[in-house]
């Protein structure tokens, strides 16, 4: 038997974990018990390695008189990942991670924990006194922090002791501050939502005199690349499901029956909430968290905040810039970009493309009967006084959109020139400056400025458009004959009839290749083009929104700012699934809603057959499903992985199965 041991011991020992950090001996007596316990009980060799050291650890604890600073727990968190083979490897400190959270799991099991002391537990020679999930956190292992979340919940919001400058913090704060994305994503999607929200609002005083600003900024971890999980996770605690016949929860209850009626009454409720609240307060915030509005003590309506910094951008702005997917497609912001679009959005570009229409009339009169006069400096009959009337509202307009282009500058910063479109602003603008000294000059140039002025002033129109793909081909054959001063046809008579015959047998051969690979593309190429569209549309509403924000004079962001509002299950599927092509086209909104809740009705290793399964399917990646444990939670994880890049059978569909099972 010790020889079966040795060569299980050279061959199938993990080679991950360093016997010395681990402070192990695998010696003659361990392999004995390893044997023992794997014959006593049905468990397998890895798990009882496992058994057998962790009573090696709790039996070493005990016998150096249970000191807190060698508890096991504490050393396999704080001391085996700062070893110097892992602290700079994190290939190994991956293999680490998943080597701790299996003991890990057995300690908490152990008579260790019989008292749930890690429930309280803290590293006391720590100067913040942190606790093993504060550990873990910081660390990014995310197996261990959902393994400590399960057995020991009262962890989520233990917060560290204050100490000098440094303030007491939660788990999920340190993850954040380390850039910790999975962590940071899973441990504020088990926190409640207004503790999550609580980490990027302001924080007023009663008497409103000294508010602070959040003590995250929202803003912050929508630019950092590193966050986009965290991002989208932050977004579905904004969506709170709403039953009105239930009592309100507290974050602290004054006695343990008030705690069991209120959490008792929560636990039996169905998933079929009547309505949503969706919470728009930090995304129209600024960058402390302060909302253009707020309500006074003792006032029901709100007020302008005074606190508020118009300049800075709001954090819907910085989502359609991030251009992350899973943000864009959360229904928090599209429903607020809809609400928004609604209130003010589309009428006043309607009328910013309508003012911009008659700004390039007034212009293009200006120039073209210009054109036909010898000496254009000079108004002598009524059309010369109509074209100088009309030169004056130009340049009037020119420098009103200056000033408005300086003004946006001044709001988006360095975002401001990396948008295209501003190139075709500044040109069009400045040659209409520079046609004035020109003019006045009796200089030939002065056509050739006006021909570039007529051509980037008309190009600007592209700003109000969401499509512009394809006008360059479109314009394409219109640009050669202004080039090249001569119609597009070509004279093939002086080719023989044989050169024509296999040119045109030519392009005929190539034409019905393309044809067919269209076909072939079309089914999947269409569908995917047709829902990126969808997405790109919302990026430029977002970002028309975002300029008329900008305005100084309207005080359209505070103006039409709401807290949140109240979305009911129709009003929300009718939204979602407007492009949703994956269902028939006859389909009621609630029989899609029925197909979905029949997701989550599925009791636990049951079969799922027919669409559902499908879906499932293109979520796990994976053909074998004849006993997925189809639960609320089981479901939650599986979105998540979807957040994170993995397609779906049909995005929408995602998107509602998302919001029914929040929280």
């Amino acid at each position: 038997m010790w020889k079966e041991i040795q060569d299980y011991n050279e061959h199938e020992t993990p080679a991950e974990i360093d016997q010395q950090v681990m402070d192990i001996k695998f010696d003659e007596e361990f392999w004995i018990k390893v044997h023992q316990k794997q014959s006593e009980g049905s468990v397998s060799w890895n798990r009882a390695l496992d058994e057998v050291q962790i009573e090696n650890f709790i039996q070493d604890y005990k016998d150096n008189g249970e000191q807190e600073g060698e508890d096991p727990a504490l050393l396999m968190l704080k001391q085996w990942p700062t070893s110097g083979q892992y602290k700079d490897s994190s290939d190994q400190l991956q293999g680490l991670e998943q080597k701790i959270n299996q003991l890990l799991e057995i300690l908490l099991e152990s008579e260790l924990n019989s008292d749930n002391r890690y429930q309280r537990f803290r590293d006391k020679e720590d100067k913040l006194w942190k606790t093993l999930l504060h550990y873990a956190a910081e660390l990014g292992f995310l197996h261990v922090t959902k393994t400590l979340v399960k057995k020991c919940p009262g962890l989520l919001y233990l917060k560290t002791r204050d100490y000098g400058d440094k303030r007491a913090m939660l788990p999920i704060e340190l993850a954040l501050i380390a850039e910790k994305d999975e962590v940071a994503a899973y441990l504020i999607r088990v926190m409640w939502h207004k503790r999550v929200q609580g980490l990027f609002s302001w924080r007023p005083d009663d008497k409103m005199t000294n508010p602070l600003p959040s003590f995250f900024s929202f803003k912050c971890i929508i630019e950092n690349p590193k966050m986009e999980k965290t991002v989208v996770a932050i977004l579905d605690q904004m969506v709170n499901p709403h039953w009105p016949q239930l009592p309100k929860r507290k974050e602290s209850y004054e006695n343990e029956e008030e705690k069991e009626g209120i959490e008792g009454a929560w636990n039996t409720i169905t998933d079929d909430p009547l309505e949503y609240h969706f919470y728009y307060h930090i995304l129209d915030g600024d960058d402390g968290g302060r909302p253009p509005k707020n309500t006074a003590s003792g006032l029901k309506e709100q007020m302008n905040n005074k606190y508020f910094n118009k300049r800075d951008t709001s954090c819907l702005h910085m989502i359609a810039k991030s251009y992350n997917e899973g943000a864009l497609q959360h229904p928090v912001v599209r429903m607020l970009v809809k609400t928004k679009w609604k209130s003010y959005g589309h009428w006043f570009l309607s009328l910013q493309t309508g003012s911009f229409v008659i700004f390039l009339l007034f212009m293009s009169h200006s120039l073209l009967h210009a054109s036909t006069k010898l000496d254009p400096t000079q108004y002598t009959d009524v059309p010369d006084i109509l074209r100088g009337f009309c030169e004056i509202v130009t340049l009037a307009m020119a420098v009103f959109y200056i000033c408005e282009e300086f003004h946006q500058m001044t709001i988006a910063r360095h975002f401001y020139f990396t948008e295209w479109i501003t190139v075709f602003d500044w040109l069009g603008l400045l040659l209409i400056l520079c046609m004035i000294p020109l003019r006045y000059a009796e200089s030939d140039v002065q056509w050739l400025v006006a021909s570039l002025t007529f051509l980037f002033n008309f190009l600007r129109i592209f700003k109000f458009s969401c499509v512009t793909s394809g006008f360059g081909n479109l314009l394409l054959s219109g640009f050669r004959a202004l080039l090249e001063q001569k119609p597009m046809l070509e004279d093939h008579l002086k080719f023989n009839w044989l050169s024509v015959l296999l040119m045109m047998a030519y392009m005929g051969i190539v034409t019905l290749i393309l044809l067919n690979i269209l076909i072939a593309q079309m089914s999947t190429t269409y569908t995917q083009a047709k829902k990126v569209a969808r997405l790109e549309y919302d990026v430029d509403r977002i970002l028309q929104l975002s300029r008329m924000e900008g305005f100084p004079f309207l005080n359209l962001r505070v103006k039409y700012y709401k807290e949140g509002d109240w979305i009911s299950e129709m009003e929300l599927s009718k939204e979602l699934l407007e492009f949703s092509e994956d269902r028939s086209p006859g389909e009621s909104v609630e029989e899609k809603l029925n197909a979905i809740r029949k997701l989550k009705e599925n009791a636990p290793g049951c079969q799922v057959n027919g669409p559902e399964r499908e879906l499932l399917q293109k979520i796990v990646g994976s053909n074998d499903m004849t006993e997925l444990p189809v639960t609320e939670k089981f479901i939650k994880s599986l979105l998540l992985n979807a957040t994170a890049g993995k397609k779906l059978a049909s995005l929408v569909t995602e998107e509602v199965l998302r919001i029914r099972i929040l929280n």
